[in-house]
Parts: C-alpha cells; sequence; structure tokens
C-alpha cells in the first residue's frame, strides 16, 4: 500500500522513500555533508569574523594551529575520561583539522600528505626552532 504525504514523500511498507534527486538522497544517507568552513569552524573553535575571513597563509597557518590545540585538549579530555569530552566534537574538529591542512598544503603546492603546517610561536610568526628528529645533514658519513 503507497500514500503520499503533502510533502511529497511516498510511503511504503518497507517505509518512506523520497520522490526528490537520487544525488541530494546519497548525500542524505551517506552521513558526510561537504566541508562548510564557516558554519563548521565558528561552532568549533571561537573566531573572529575577520580571522575567518583571512586567507592568507599566515593566517591559515595560525588557524591550523588553534584547530591543533583544541584537539589537543579534546584528546587529553577523553584519555582522562572527563565528562566533558565529546567524542561528536572530537570527530567534528579532526574532520576540520583535516580539511584546512589539505587546503594549506594544496596552496604550498605540497603534494605529500604528511607535510603539516608550520609550528607557530606565540605572537603568531613562524617558529624557528628545528623539528623534533632533525639530525641536521641527511648524507652519509
Amino acid at each position: 500500500m503507497r500514500a503520499t504525504s503533502r510533502s511529497g514523500t511516498r510511503r511504503t511498507q518497507g517505509g518512506t522513500t523520497d520522490d526528490g534527486d537520487d544525488a541530494a538522497q546519497t548525500e542524505r544517507t551517506d552521513g558526510h555533508d561537504p566541508y562548510d568552513r564557516r558554519r563548521e569552524l565558528t561552532r568549533l573553535i571561537a573566531l573572529w569574523p575577520q580571522e575567518l575571513d583571512d586567507t592568507s597563509l599566515a593566517g591559515q597557518a595560525r588557524l591550523l594551529s588553534r584547530l591543533r590545540r583544541a584537539l589537543r585538549i579534546e584528546r587529553q579530555r577523553g584519555l582522562a575520561g572527563n565528562w566533558t569530552y565529546d567524542l561528536a566534537r572530537h570527530a567534528r574538529l579532526l574532520r576540520a583539522y583535516r580539511s584546512e591542512l589539505s587546503n594549506f598544503n594544496a596552496r604550498l603546492g605540497n603534494t605529500n600528505a604528511a607535510v603539516n603546517a608550520p609550528q607557530l610561536n606565540g605572537a603568531g610568526r613562524p617558529s624557528t626552532a628545528t623539528p623534533r628528529g632533525w639530525r641536521g645533514s641527511t648524507s652519509a658519513p
């Protein structure tokens, strides 16, 4: 038996089916909405509008630094068993970080996924400290 509601949704014995576009249906059922930078970042971390609109490399590096910090804090909450830990927030932070990092690497022209954004010091400038694990020259002795 079939019935149609006012919204255009057909009801069958097995459940409901939408009469809409197949692509729109696929987007809703796979659980992965496209990444909306403005919406996601304002929900995850506190940002001023000018920080969100800053598309310079330094601005993106500062944003990546803030996302890394938020991820680190959320991870520590989870490991400590803190009642404020939110798995969904952690997943959204990770998704936003990965998306912003891939955009940053694409702007730099890096094709290697292992390349991370430059570390920033407290003033928001790239750090001059040597990376961990760096042993100097790579030539054999």
